[in-house]
């Protein structure tokens, strides 16, 4: 495992369809967040390489102070321009290369950061991520098993040729948009996860985040997919989160 690889952290309490779920208890009283920083960290991460970027908000003393609690590098920054944000927490603490981790996604798996990680060329790849397909990276789907690597110097390129209200939120499209300009690593996702694009394991709403816990339960490393998938199905999701994601689409 290589020590000059960063992992930024994205979260903030706010969210318009369930306030507060960044520090709602998930799972033996401990959040999302602070489980995702802990499934780093039982791989191998080390703290110092750990970044909170969240933001200058005050209503994110809170999270702030309860992730400090992981020793892990706290970052307050822009709350609507999570472009910046993320540059400036990458720069603060000279995090050249790292992954955009959304700290909505309590499955992340470590098995595919692992795999970007060894193949991809920190000198030369702007992007890397799996894709479901040619097109779509699965920053945009809703599994919930992934994140994105991207650079510091790709960020900035980025700020300085788009002010487009949707690169500055959500950080990453002008680079996969535009591949004529950047240099992308596309990682095909296994063909069981092109099967059952019905799951979802994103937390945005309520619903999501009930039928989250349930899994998590039975799946705590979020490492073997099919007994993921299964789960859900035993557990009679899949028309349920079939619905949440045509909703969504809408």
């Amino acid at each position: 495992m290589t020590d000059t690889v960063f992992f930024i952290l994205q979260v903030r309490t706010s969210s318009t369809r369930l306030p507060g779920k960044m520090l709602m208890p998930f799972h033996e009283d401990k959040t999302i967040p602070e489980i995702i920083i802990e499934r780093l960290m039982n791989n191998g991460i080390s703290s110092k390489n750990i970044i909170v970027a969240t933001t200058n908000n005050p209503k994110d003393d809170g999270l702030a102070s309860l992730l400090a609690k992981k020793k892990c590098n706290i970052f307050r920054g822009e709350e609507y321009n999570v472009l910046k944000r993320f540059i400036d927490a990458a720069s603060l603490f000279n995090a050249k290369y790292f992954f955009r981790v959304c700290a909505d996604n309590p499955f992340l798996n470590f098995g595919y950061i692992a795999e970007i990680i060894d193949k991809v060329e920190y000198q030369k790849t702007d992007y890397s991520s799996f894709y479901l397909d040619n097109t779509t990276p699965t920053i945009k789907t809703h599994f919930g098993f992934f994140c994105e690597y991207t650079s510091l110097k790709t960020l900035k390129r980025v700020a300085s040729l788009t002010k487009s209200a949707k690169d500055i939120e959500h950080v990453t499209p002008f680079i996969y948009e535009h591949s004529d300009l950047f240099n992308i690593q596309k990682l095909q996702i296994p063909e069981m996860l092109k099967r059952n694009q019905w799951l979802r394991l994103t937390i945005d709403t309520y619903d999501d985040f009930v039928m989250a816990q349930t899994i998590f339960e039975k799946n705590q490393d979020c490492e073997n997919i099919a007994n993921i998938i299964q789960t859900a199905e035993n557990s009679g999701y899949k028309g349920k989160m079939q619905k949440i994601i045509e909703q969504q689409s809408k």
